[in-house]
């Protein structure tokens, strides 16, 4: 098979596109990389940040509930231990506490 002169121009113009397109694909696949790895870095920063957030609540969380809570918690708790203690008091008297206050 013979190539003629026209034919040559068409295959040197086209290798310069061919040539063009596998460099934007490489600058892409580059780029993509180059995200991926930002994206990895920043999930695993997160990760840890909430890991590190997680350990600190669980250090201000005691046992019995009571820790770092708010008022209305406190409130609670108090309420509860009061009743708590009403209860005891009625169990060693066997009868029931008037508790007026004026």
């Amino acid at each position: 098979m013979e190539i003629r002169p026209v034919d040559m121009q068409l295959f040197v113009n086209k290798s310069a596109d061919v040539n063009k397109i596998n460099d934007q694909s490489q600058q892409n696949m580059e780029s993509q990389q180059l995200l991926s790895e930002e994206f990895a870095k920043t999930t695993e920063r997160e990760n840890q940040s909430t890991v590190n957030s997680q350990k600190s609540e669980d250090r201000n969380i005691a046992d019995d509930g009571s820790g770092g809570g708010n008022k209305s918690g406190s409130r609670r708790n108090r309420k509860r231990k009061s009743v708590e203690e009403e209860e005891k008091v009625k169990k060693k008297l066997g009868g029931s506490i008037f508790d007026v206050s004026i």
